[in-house]
């Protein structure tokens, strides 16, 4: 009786572990296509305002889309942190100090998790035309779905190269909520 429980455990994180790996895979092979928007996803804030490495990351590559052409536009999603700062504004203003013009960058204050940011989008971008979600790789999988159950028909990823032994964590909860959305149950 111990042997087979020992046995369905060790099957069963097996099978976790191989669903994490496919969020990842699944992440860094969607790529994108030419868009109108990028949208980026919140992060922490630190008690200084100032975004976290992580946030900083994902705002580099959205700002590098915006400068190689890729995109017009960025939407910048998240909503008021425990630290006690809106994330989008707090987005917003890192943007300008890249020299992304203000007129360029639309902030998104009530983007307080993936689901709200996907339906808060269709408030600026068209459903129908490609629009790329910007997070870290281990999240634009649920990502791209949350847009997808919005009604986007060509959604596509881009992921910072920035990793942290956090992301380890944060991927092993990832693939609960990945499961939970795609049976419709949100954050």
């Amino acid at each position: 009786m111990i042997k087979k429980a020992r046995k369905i455990i060790l099957w069963l994180v097996f099978l976790y572990f191989l669903g994490i790996a496919a969020i990842w895979f699944d992440g860094a092979t969607t790529g994108y296509e030419k868009s109108e928007y990028a949208v980026v996803l919140g992060n922490q804030v630190y008690p200084s305002g100032e975004p976290s490495e992580r946030l900083k990351a994902r705002l580099e590559r959205a700002a590098e889309l915006f400068r190689d052409g890729t995109v017009q536009k960025i939407i910048v999603s998240g909503g008021l942190g425990k630290e006690g700062h809106d994330e989008a504004v707090v987005m917003k203003q890192y943007l300008e100090t890249q020299c992304i013009p203000t007129v360029a960058v639309i902030a998104d204050s009530y983007g307080n998790n993936t689901h709200l940011t996907a339906r808060n989008a269709k408030q600026w971008a068209n459903t129908a035309k490609p629009i790329i979600v910007v997070s870290q790789l281990y999240h634009v999988s649920r990502t791209a779905m949350a847009f997808e159950q919005e009604g986007f028909t060509q959604v596509g990823t881009a992921y910072p190269d920035y990793f942290e032994g956090r992301d380890v964590y944060a991927s092993l909860r990832e693939l609960l909520a990945w499961i939970s959305y795609w049976f419709g149950v949100r954050e």
